[in-house]
């Protein structure tokens, strides 16, 4: 069954449809524009019908009689409509058989520049009479109707398409992996047992020197050795110089330990943006807020390897509050139809396997040139045990 057909059985008047007995004759001229006006600026999106040749009585008597002279040619009215409303508007007029029935149906569409109004007076009708469908009614024009095509005609430059957000790790998962990082392997930790042994080594081989001669001697030696090859081996060292490493030997190894953790361990993450639609998004920024979980960080930079080097200017701003982790992009515009990435380096993430929520919230804010105010989401992320 096709939608006119339905219209004709089950239909009832309302703003986008209208039942006539007879087709409009020259005397009735006036009435048609008023139809056809009320039609066009009716608050709808839909198409608009008005179908001669029936005037239902209930859902059972549809009053069907059908058209029993000629049908008037289109022309002739899209002529009328043409000469005497504006801006311009796109009717067709047709003859339809249902059952035995011969109808003609007005079929309005592509409504997309109300308000419609008369364009120069018409007998009755004056110049910049509008009028509009409302429920099973024409009535005329008010200043609210006049507010609501404004507002409409400002909404339709911003974006109003769907958009879907997909959470996606580099190993194509839409989770995040907890991992177990042992403190024992960070390179820091490696130092400060590979020094603490050397200075046990160092300060018995001492100990069985009492004269101080011979100590200074070794320790002249290490350091002549040390300045003279450039050399950072810990074994070449001096005691002093040892204990002070041993000191500072986190903040010596801090670059290394992030290294370890956040390239080594963490979690590369995305998010994937898709425009279910015909218009784009100009300028967009996106900004990720996640809670703050004990266990979970979410890096700041890039920690390069000694030798490589990453432009971090890419890499996204992260920022902590008192409880949360927001994160934030500049994406620029992204094209409808098409999956953009959010980060153009992904963020680090990384999870210890302490924490106990099975579940990460993220809360999305997407904010354009041509958004009104930001499309707003959520993504659950399901955390998961890394298998050694």
């Amino acid at each position: 069954m096709t939608e006119i057909d339905e219209l004709i059985q089950f239909g009832n008047e309302n703003d986008r449809l209208d039942f006539k007995l007879i087709q409009y004759k020259k005397e009735m001229y006036v009435d048609l524009l008023k139809d056809i006006m009320a039609m066009a600026n009716s608050h709808t999106k839909d198409d608009r019908y008005i179908i001669i040749g029936l005037k239902p009585k209930s859902a059972v008597d549809r009053g069907l009689v059908g058209i029993k002279d000629i049908i008037t040619d289109s022309a002739s009215y899209q002529q009328l409509v043409h000469n005497n409303i504006e801006p311009e508007l796109s009717i067709e007029y047709f003859d339809y058989k249902f059952s035995e029935f011969d109808l003609a149906i007005f079929k309005i569409s592509r409504c997309d520049s109300p308000p419609y109004l008369m364009k120069k007076d018409y007998c009755k009708l004056s110049k910049g009479d509008g009028y509009v469908r409302k429920a099973s009614r024409n009535e005329k024009l008010t200043r609210n109707d006049y507010d609501i095509y404004y507002q409409n005609k400002c909404d339709e430059k911003y974006f109003n398409e769907d958009v879907t957000f997909s959470f996606i790790t580099e190993n194509e998962k839409n989770e995040i992996t907890l991992v177990s990082c042992n403190r024992n392997e960070l390179p820091s930790e490696i130092a400060r047992k590979r020094i603490e042994n050397i200075l046990i080594i160092k300060k018995a081989k001492a100990e069985r020197f009492k004269d101080n001669s011979i100590v200074n001697m070794f320790d002249l030696q290490a350091n002549y050795i040390q300045n003279l090859h450039g050399s950072s081996s810990y074994e070449n060292r001096d005691i002093p110089t040892l204990e002070r490493n041993l000191n500072s030997v986190e903040e010596t190894y801090s670059h290394n330990d992030n290294y370890y953790l956040f390239e080594k361990n963490s979690n590369k993450c995305n998010i994937k943006i898709t425009i279910n639609g015909n218009k784009y998004i100009k300028n967009a920024i996106i900004v990720v807020t996640i809670p703050k979980i004990k266990g979970l960080i979410v890096s700041d930079k890039v920690y390069t390897d000694p030798g490589s080097s990453i432009n971090n200017v890419n890499y996204p701003n992260v920022n902590n509050s008192t409880n949360s982790i927001i994160i934030k992009n500049y994406i620029g515009d992204i094209p409808h139809l098409l999956v953009k990435d959010a980060f153009k380096i992904p963020i680090r993430i990384l999870a210890s396997d302490k924490i106990q929520e099975k579940t990460l919230l993220l809360k999305i804010e997407l904010f354009g040139e041509n958004i009104k105010t930001s499309i707003s989401r959520e993504i659950i992320v399901p955390l998961s045990i890394k298998l050694n």
